[in-house]
């Protein structure tokens, strides 16, 4: 799936003497989309917990890294016919693909991919031997998500409602995962402290879009931001920003967050949030350095958030 952070575009194919076209596959950049909401789970659920529980911690770690490999791998082997019309038709927005390029076969990656999703299920069996019988149906719903989104006969990435899927897998299983890794019991009165991880699912899923609206059109992807435009898909990122700024400041004056939550998740991210604010009527596909300072600024605001909540979870 499509992510909010740094793509595989900076890597060219002259840069293949010095990178292993495997490393592209796995697009390293986009893990902080599966592994922070996993590890925000995973903080939280660490509080009032006594010792360390070094086990699960790895397992859950692992699982993650194994989900996004499994998205971006089965992914990027479901779109290829797409993506071969997006570099013949739109190579100035095209994000490099090992299948495309020629550089990676079909069997390879499609057989990596399983093997990522053979990861997901070993790691979570691991941790339902350890007692954490939660984690096991959550992993396999994530792994069914993937098969939704990309495969037939749903495709939602083409038929409509892909943005929906991103949000519950990286903004609702990953977080639960997390935390059903390092506990034994549900609080669930506890999860509304999460409630900054989905809307950064939400964010994401959006921003992704932008630069691929008219390739996506073309390719006949129902993306959100092919039905309603670029316009509203920055009015929508913009409020959720909004709101996740609402959100940790309220919480802190309640005194459900502490200071690290409010000084790094509240009121850091304007920062970012100004200059998000200045590209903001010109980031779309027919200006990529606008669009590029904007995805850059909605990066840093999320690194800003999740760095806040995270230390919150953990010292505060």
């Amino acid at each position: 799936m499509a992510c909010w952070v740094v793509s595989c575009e900076l890597i060219h194919s002259k840069d293949l003497v010095k990178v292993n076209p495997w490393i592209v596959a796995v697009k390293l950049p986009a893990l902080p989309k599966i592994l922070l909401p996993a590890l925000a789970g995973l903080c939280l659920g660490l509080d009032g917990i006594e010792g360390v529980p070094w086990a699960s911690i790895g397992l859950v770690l692992l699982l993650a890294i194994c989900m996004q490999w499994s998205i971006v791998l089965l992914n990027d082997y479901a779109d290829v016919r797409a993506d071969t019309h997006h570099m013949r038709t739109y190579p100035e927005l095209f994000d490099r693909r090992v299948l495309v390029e020629g550089w990676l076969k079909p069997n390879q990656v499609a057989r990596a991919g399983g093997m990522a999703c053979g990861g997901v299920v070993l790691c979570a069996g691991g941790l339902y031997g350890l007692g954490h019988v939660a984690v096991l149906p959550m992993a396999v719903a994530g792994l069914l998500l993937i098969w939704a989104y990309s495969f037939a006969p749903l495709r939602l990435n083409y038929r409509g409602g892909g943005e929906a899927l991103e949000i519950v897998g990286a903004g609702i299983l990953m977080p639960l995962i997390g935390y059903s890794a390092v506990r034994f019991d549900m609080q669930w009165d506890a999860l509304y402290l999460l409630v900054p991880v989905v809307l950064y699912a939400l964010i994401g899923a959006l921003v992704s879009g932008l630069k691929h609206e008219p390739a996506d059109r073309d390719s006949g992807k129902k993306t959100l931001c092919v039905w309603i435009g670029s316009v509203a898909v920055r009015r929508v990122v913009w409020g959720a920003q909004i709101a996740s700024r609402l959100w940790c400041g309220l919480l802190f004056l309640s005194g459900a967050y502490g200071l690290y939550a409010m000084v790094l998740a509240a009121l850091a991210p304007a920062l970012p949030m100004y200059m998000t604010r200045r590209v903001d009527g010109r980031a779309d596909y027919r200006d990529a350095n606008a669009l590029s300072a904007y995805k850059k600024s909605v990066q840093q605001a999320a690194y800003l958030t999740y760095g806040g909540i995270l230390l919150d979870f953990l010292l505060s």
